[in-house]
């Protein structure tokens, strides 16, 4: 830890410099968390133990920043994602915590457990353009997309 606060994490032959996340302000109707670090400021948007944050970023990057306190979401049922479309706008090409990186067409979640459940939309996965991560798309069904596109990202903590 640094003085700022803030850590480092090392994936593979990269090193990330972790922010420090600050208290947690409430705004009207959400809870705001921010931080302070190369990424700028992350707000999240609560639903049940659902977050959206609301800062584009690769698949990778959602992945660190979701690590100082949650974990890129990983759907168990078609519950998960149908709580998080009905919540509007929220929920739009969203990363979720899957990808097939390690083995083409072997999906899985960033914490390696097997998908028990899924819900892509037709034609889908189709790996094209080195498609390896998994978005939720605001009808609830799911896309492989390039891991290098900015998107939100949907994160899960335990309550």
């Amino acid at each position: 830890m640094f003085t700022d606060g803030s850590s480092l994490l090392v994936i593979g032959s990269a090193i990330y410099q972790i922010p420090e996340w600050a208290e947690e302000e409430q705004v009207p109707g959400s809870t705001a968390v921010r931080f302070f670090g190369t990424w700028g400021h992350v707000y999240r948007e609560e639903v049940t133990n659902i977050t959206v944050v609301t800062k584009d970023g690769t698949f990778l990057m959602a992945t660190v920043i979701v690590m100082c306190r949650h974990s890129l979401v990983g759907m168990r049922q078609r519950t998960d994602a149908d709580t998080c479309v009905s919540n509007g706008d929220l929920c739009c090409n969203l990363w979720v915590g899957a990808s097939d990186q390690d083995r083409e067409g072997m999906f899985q979640w960033v914490n390696n457990n097997s998908l028990t459940f899924t819900h892509w939309f037709p034609g889908e996965p189709n790996g094209g353009r080195n498609e390896d991560c998994v978005q939720l798309c605001n009808n609830g069904q799911w896309n492989d997309e390039s891991c290098s596109n900015n998107e939100n990202a949907l994160c899960e903590k335990e309550l």
